[in-house]
């Protein structure tokens, strides 16, 4: 199964006073959807399409899923999921990517630090090693067999790289 794992892109501040008591509701900015466009047209070049995308309930993961599923034409293939959110356990992530078997190709948008832990956790290594930048895609291929995941990383692509291919034809 090819798994990617998306950074939400750049949202409002958490200082400004109406997202002090409220992390969930902080949306998108205005670079922050142009980035994620740009991302998404790039990923569309490499990808060409994903089985389902799940997402963070958290109102900028959301609408990054959204442009994303958007340009994949997959807006009734988003599933909210609790697994994504900050400072979820990682096993239970776990028991989630052993139920998806019938997947082959799934991204999952959500937040720092806890993508680059699930993916330390997934690839057995230092959690210091990764941190994705907003907007950021990596691809990880895992095997489950019994239960175990087995998985290697194949890219990281920073959002400039995907703007770098959007200008290739």
């Amino acid at each position: 199964m090819q798994i990617y794992f998306m950074r939400h892109g750049l949202a409002a501040d958490k200082k400004l006073p109406i997202y002090l008591n409220n992390d969930a509701e902080r949306p998108l900015t205005e670079e922050g959807i142009k980035k994620s466009i740009i991302v998404a047209k790039g990923l569309k070049k490499i990808v060409k399409n994903f089985d389902i995308i799940f997402t963070s309930p958290l109102k900028r993961a959301l609408q990054t899923a959204s442009i994303v599923a958007e340009e994949f034409n997959l807006k009734t293939k988003i599933k909210v999921i609790n697994e994504l959110l900050p400072g979820t356990n990682q096993d239970d992530f776990i028991k989630l990517l052993i139920n998806l078997k019938e997947f082959k190709k799934v991204l999952f948008v959500g937040h720092e630090p806890d993508l680059s832990e699930k993916l330390s956790n997934l690839l057995n290594t230092d959690p210091k090693i990764f941190k994705l930048k907003k907007s950021c895609v990596c691809r990880i291929d895992i095997k489950i067999m019994q239960n175990k995941i087995k998985s290697k990383i194949i890219w990281i692509i920073q959002p400039s790289q995907f703007k770098a291919l959007r200008r290739k034809k």
